[in-house]
Parts: structure tokens; C-alpha cells; sequence
């Protein structure tokens, strides 16, 4: 038998899952919030403002009484601006999906501020907010490998806490050009409205914390009256010039 869905629930399965669209954001290598000092302008050892061009692969998908799923494209863009407390990273590989990171530098050291994810299903709009607390950790130009920490961030009704690692430095090449990285692997566990594991490497140029590579795995679900909700995300970055635009 056919299941009809009325544009009115819709709507309402989306209303429900508003916590569960923050779920699949995540995370790049920093700690959390707070404020801090303002940044040096045109600091070397951040990344130089402007839209870097990404090889990109992957998708995201709802599934629920109906299902929704979005294809990124082959190319996408990340852009850094210096903004507040430090920095801003927003990627935006669709208009109905976009994710910021808001870091506050301190020296030689920063921590994630916030997160602002924004998703859409069903002509659903929905943002959130995550906000960390943690400490300043090293940047990428003095981070070691070995070195971990931890961060605690709430929003959307739901904890995350994440866990990251700097594994090991690894050359890679972007545009002939070879460039030093720093791999850092975090794992994002949450508990509440959401609960799922977000798995996330991160290749940070070791120069700068330019992010030259990320594969993302994340799996979520949530309670709704319509039944157990999951939200599934896949993809890959890969930078394909060290200029800006």
C-alpha cells in the first residue's frame, strides 16, 4: 500500500528533526570558545583570506517516513575571512548546505568558538548552533604529533564531545607543489536529541592550518513521532591550488 505524505507533514517530520540536521557537521582540528585577542592582520601562519577551490566527493542522506538525499558537486569552495576573535571557515558546497567554524587565535595557539551548521530537506530550512568550550591547543606550525585533546560543545538539545589526535605529518602535493601536513583524526561522539559518531581526518597544511584534505563519515539518528530518523553523510575535500580564488 502507497504511503501519501501531505506537504503539511513534511513539514512537521522537518520541525522534528531540527536538532538532527546539526549532526553531521564537523570538526576541523582546533579546540573551543571563548574570547580572545584580535588576530594579526595578514598573519602568515593562518591561512590567507579568501575561497580556495576543492575536488569533492560524496553525499548526505535523510531517511524517515520519506527520504531526501543531496549529491555534492564535483567542486566546491572553502573560504577563510579573519573575523571576531580570530578566524573564520565556512564550506558551502550547495545552497542547501553550508557549515562555519569560528576559531580565536591567541599567539601560537587556538580554539574552535563555535560551529554554525545549516541544512535543507523538503524545502526545509534549518539552522544551528554548536558552542565549545576547551583549551587553546597548538596551531599547526608547532603542532606534535601524539598530542590530544578534547572538546565539549552543546546545542541543538545535544553534547558532542570530541576527541582529536595529531597522528602524523604527511607530504602531499597540490598543483605540482609539495606541502607539508599535519594529519589530525577526531572523533565526535553525541548524546542527547542526537546520538551518533561523526569520524572526520583533517590534512592541515603544516605552514599555515590551510586545509588541503578531509574525508568525513557520519552517522546520526533521532527519536521522532514518526519513527527512528537517520541522517547519513559521506565526502571528501581535496584543495587544487594554494591561491586564494
Amino acid at each position: 500500500m502507497a504511503i501519501v505524505v501531505s506537504d503539511s507533514m513534511v513539514a512537521m517530520i522537518w520541525r522534528s528533526l531540527a536538532a538532527l540536521a546539526a549532526a553531521a557537521i564537523w570538526l576541523t582540528a582546533c579546540g573551543s570558545s571563548g574570547d580572545g585577542a584580535a588576530p594579526p592582520k595578514l598573519d602568515p601562519t593562518l591561512p590567507a583570506p579568501g575561497a580556495y577551490v576543492y575536488r569533492t566527493s560524496g553525499f548526505e542522506r535523510l531517511s524517515a517516513v520519506v527520504a531526501s538525499r543531496h549529491d555534492y558537486p564535483r567542486l566546491s569552495p572553502v573560504s577563510y575571512s579573519e573575523e571576531g576573535c580570530g578566524l573564520l571557515e565556512r564550506w558551502e558546497p550547495r545552497p542547501e548546505r553550508s557549515s562555519e567554524s569560528r576559531f580565536c587565535t591567541r599567539g601560537t595557539r587556538w580554539r574552535l568558538a563555535s560551529l554554525v551548521d545549516y541544512h535543507e530537506f523538503f524545502g526545509q530550512p534549518v539552522r544551528q548552533r554548536f558552542d565549545c568550550r576547551g583549551p587553546f591547543v597548538p596551531r599547526p606550525p608547532s603542532l606534535q604529533e601524539g598530542f590530544r585533546w578534547t572538546d565539549r560543545c552543546r546545542g541543538a538539545g545535544s553534547r558532542v564531545t570530541v576527541s582529536y589526535r595529531a597522528v602524523r605529518l604527511v607530504p602531499l602535493t597540490v598543483s605540482s607543489k609539495r606541502v607539508m601536513t599535519v594529519l589530525v583524526r577526531a572523533r565526535a561522539v553525541l548524546r542527547g536529541r542526537i546520538e551518533g559518531v561523526n569520524l572526520i581526518s583533517s590534512w592541515l597544511a603544516r605552514a599555515n592550518g590551510l586545509l588541503v584534505r578531509r574525508i568525513v563519515e557520519s552517522t546520526s539518528a533521532i527519536d521522532s513521532p514518526f519513527g527512528r530518523v537517520r541522517d547519513r553523510e559521506r565526502y571528501s575535500l581535496q584543495l587544487r591550488s594554494l591561491t586564494p580564488g
